[in-house]
């Protein structure tokens, strides 16, 4: 499911910077027009090992210039490609999808990637737009280029917009989910309950880049951290460099959701998030509005017969991870585990990939920003290799494995096709629940 999972992964971006964007009074993901300048600049600060910066881009910036119209003339033939597979296969959904995001990504699942290339590669060659540096000619690239900075810089969720309107054209081919396709017999939501309001805020927050700042080490030092990477040091003793930044954070929240079933059945809770107005103070109906809606949770249950109290942390949630242990503190571990009976401990709530837990939910406003959030129970589907199966998930992410997934449905159920009537969701089995995002604007743990 390489190819699905690269398209919903970026669509759910797009989903969660689109609700960032509305905590910022701003609307939709802006188009990509590589004819057209484009609006907003980007000035990222960032700077190489070097000391060189990153290349800047000004406001109304022209992409289509001499060096990209090779780059241009390529990205009109292959998406010209790919919007003929679009139009002309016959592969059902599932397949067709995740073919789709394997010619875009032009990974080592595409079926011809001599002939659909990557669309993906030639966007970040359009924009990148590097600058020349140092005597040899050499290219410094631009934060686009790296996939570690890319998301920083707003064309990178334009460019994607671009990317993922091909699998919403792939959707529009195929039938929209049905009541009989998102019902559940014999089970209902009964309620939700949550806060009414959701609080975020700012922190500090204080990064050991110790093993990143280039200084001489004394060898005459005794201290224990003497061979620690690239370490600071004053008067023979080692200091820590740290980093402050400013960083979005929330509070912590409860979901209770009481579901009936009438037998005992195992079955899967979703939880997404989405808009309940535009940057207009419109309300958008779902039939406008179900790609920006944002997954939460994710997760499988045992229903008994009669209520079931199923009670969720917003810690407990999947896909979030928290901060790392840092490699300071990792060494200072090590250090005491041989020089002591301290025996290291294997910390297997640590999860190694997913979103930052503090990203979760969106700024919101000082006023409360109203969201609505999406519960769905439905039958659970298992997957053709029972999830974490052929890995450990405490050692690894299992990428490659196809064991990671909880069930056998699309990524993004029921939004990933396009939704025409709205009150097709008006089944019992599915609850909307209104809630307020408030940022609080002091910032904490001032030190």
């Amino acid at each position: 499911r390489r190819g699905e999972l690269y398209l919903y992964l970026h669509w759910q971006f797009l989903a969660r910077y689109h609700l960032e964007r509305l905590s910022n009074d701003l609307g939709e993901v802006p188009h990509l027009n590589l004819y057209n300048p484009y609006e907003t600049g980007h000035v990222s600060n960032l700077h190489y090992y070097r000391g060189a910066s990153f290349p800047n881009r000004d406001n109304q910036h022209n992409f289509y210039h001499e060096e990209n119209y090779e780059p241009a003339k390529e990205y009109e033939i292959l998406t010209q490609r790919i919007a003929e597979f679009v139009d002309t296969t016959k592969d059902d959904y599932v397949d067709a999808v995740e073919k789709l995001g394997n010619l875009i990504q032009g990974n080592v699942d595409s079926h011809n990637s001599r002939f659909y290339g990557s669309l993906d590669h030639v966007f970040r060659q359009i924009v990148n737009e590097g600058r020349p540096y140092g005597k040899y000619g050499e290219v410094l690239p631009s934060s686009v280029a790296h996939y570690e900075t890319s998301i920083r810089d707003p064309i990178f969720y334009s460019i994607y917009k671009e990317i993922v309107s091909h699998y919403w054209r792939l959707g529009e081919n195929y039938p929209e989910y049905k009541p009989q396709d998102l019902h559940f017999p014999g089970v209902k939501v009964e309620s939700v309950q949550m806060p009414e309001g959701l609080t975020t805020y700012f922190e500090y927050f204080d990064s050991d880049i110790s093993n990143v700042v280039n200084v001489e080490t004394h060898g005459d030092s005794s201290d224990e951290l003497v061979n620690f990477g690239r370490n600071s040091q004053h008067e023979g003793h080692s200091f820590v460099v740290k980093a402050r930044q400013v960083r979005l954070n929330h509070k912590p929240f409860d979901v209770v959701v009481d579901v009936t079933s009438d037998k005992s059945q195992k079955a899967v809770v979703k939880v997404f998030v989405g808009p309940k107005y535009d940057e207009n103070g419109k309300m958008v109906h779902l039939v406008n509005n179900y790609q920006n809606f944002f997954e939460l949770d994710h997760f499988v249950v045992d229903l008994v017969a009669g209520v079931n109290h199923i009670k969720r942390n917003s810690n407990d949630f999947s896909f979030y991870v928290d901060d790392r242990t840092t490699y300071l503190e990792l060494y200072q571990k090590v250090l005491d585990a041989v020089q002591t009976d301290y025996k290291f401990p294997l910390n297997q709530a640590e999860a190694h990939c997913g979103l930052p837990q503090r990203l979760m939910i969106p700024k919101g406003k000082k006023g409360g920003m109203p969201v609505q959030f999406f519960f769905m129970v439905y039958p659970h589907h298992a997957p053709k290799v029972p999830q974490h199966s052929t890995y450990d998930h405490v050692v690894s992410c299992g990428v490659g494995s196809g064991s990671r997934h909880i069930d056998a449905l699309p990524f993004g159920f029921p939004f990933n096709r396009p939704v025409k009537h709205d009150f097709y969701f008006q089944v019992p089995n599915v609850k909307f629940h209104d809630v307020k995002i408030y940022h609080k604007e002091d910032t904490t743990n001032v030190v």
